[in-house]
């Protein structure tokens, strides 16, 4: 047998590669394909909505996402798609379309507001970015850690905690320092400043009692019952380190819990006087609708009514998503925003839904 030449040997190779390197099959192309454009309509009307699905790279579909409503532009989310038979899932909305034809139909977002999308058209381009005026020089500045929390002002004095685990007592009129206390754990939560004393909730859910004076600590007490809840306390587990905001009435403080619990404090001692189980984590401020009754929100969608002197709900307002805001009672009506995207007035007397007012996909805060 002769040995082969380099030239043939070259044309072997070649040809042995070529059967073991073949291009991978391109999946069909889906019918979604494409842009759509159409209508959501919430209780207060309809607006404009479009999506544009496009094949990735590794065969998926990925989304873009327009809605001038919410300052939102083709915006490019990715592969963010789940099909299932001619249903599509738009999965950082919540929602459901159905195809038929050249026409998609669902729903929109966590409060299933209508939907319909018909195929082809443009998406508006974004308008200029708008201009403002300069705005005024700051009359001070004081260096700080990041904070989630807002601050509170009482008697020319600013209050404020910041993540490093510090609460900081600073003079309004110029910003000096009037006392920082360092904590062990980082503070999202607003505090409630008393006449001596200040109360905020901490990261890992204690509820810390301050001496408005010098900033000493008077008590902390840990909120969270883990043998109620199990433990580790969750790290941010509202998402946004939403936290629960104390309420001081008569020398008790009322403030709710991770575990599901809305507790009542001794405001001199920290000592425990009882737990009323909401059956939902508590992360919202805490109203109170008369001199007996107070109201807050609960992560399942209630804002819950409640006698503080008897303990027993008087009333449960349903809403679609978690309710971290402080219910508000004015009119007849109970007023509170929802992570279900949507703002509620209830009738304060049967609980019925007096009017709703979606912010499309936005959580009222």
């Amino acid at each position: 047998m002769f040995p082969l030449s380099p030239r043939r040997c070259l044309v072997v190779a070649c040809a042995s590669l070529g059967l073991l390197i073949s291009s991978p099959a391109q999946p069909a192309a889906d019918p979604i394909e494409g842009t759509w454009l159409g209508t959501v309509t919430a209780p207060q009307g309809s607006t404009e909505i479009g999506f544009a699905f496009t094949r990735g790279n590794d065969g998926g579909l990925n989304l873009a996402f327009h809605m001038p409503a919410m300052f939102t532009h083709n915006a490019r989310l990715g592969p963010a798609v789940r099909i299932e038979s001619d249903t599509y899932t738009l999965l950082p909305f919540s929602t459901r379309l159905k195809l038929e034809g050249d026409r998609l139909t669902g729903t929109f977002g966590l409060s299933n507001l209508p939907l319909e999308l018909h195929r082809g058209g443009t998406f508006t381009p974004a308008p200029p970015p708008p201009v403002y005026p300069d705005s005024p020089a700051p009359l001070w500045t004081r260096a700080l850690s990041s904070t989630w929390a807002s601050p509170v002002v009482a008697d020319g004095t600013i209050y404020v905690g910041t993540t490093d685990g510090k609460f900081h007592a600073a003079r309004v009129a110029d910003g000096t320092e009037m006392w920082t206390w360092t904590g062990s754990n980082r503070i999202d939560g607003r505090a409630v400043v008393t006449a001596d004393t200040v109360h905020f909730v901490d990261g890992k859910i204690e509820l810390v009692a301050l001496n408005r004076v010098d900033g000493s600590l008077r008590w902390r007490f840990a909120l969270h019952d883990t043998a109620l809840a199990g433990n580790p306390v969750p790290d941010n587990p509202t998402f946004n380190r939403r936290t629960a905001i104390p309420l001081v009435i008569d020398g008790i403080v009322y403030c709710g819990s991770s575990d599901g619990g809305l507790y009542a404090l001794n405001a001199t001692t920290g000592g425990k006087l009882w737990r009323h189980d909401a059956k939902a984590p508590v992360f919202s401020g805490i109203s109170q609708v008369d001199a007996d009754l107070l109201a807050f929100g609960t992560m399942d969608g209630s804002i819950v009514q409640l006698h503080r002197h008897t303990r027993g709900e008087t009333a449960r307002f349903k809403t679609g998503g978690g309710v971290v805001t402080v219910p508000l009672f004015t009119a007849g009506h109970v007023i509170a925003g929802s992570r279900d995207y949507t703002l509620y007035g209830f009738d304060a007397a049967d609980g019925s839904v007096a009017w709703k007012f979606s912010y499309w996909f936005s959580w009222i805060e």
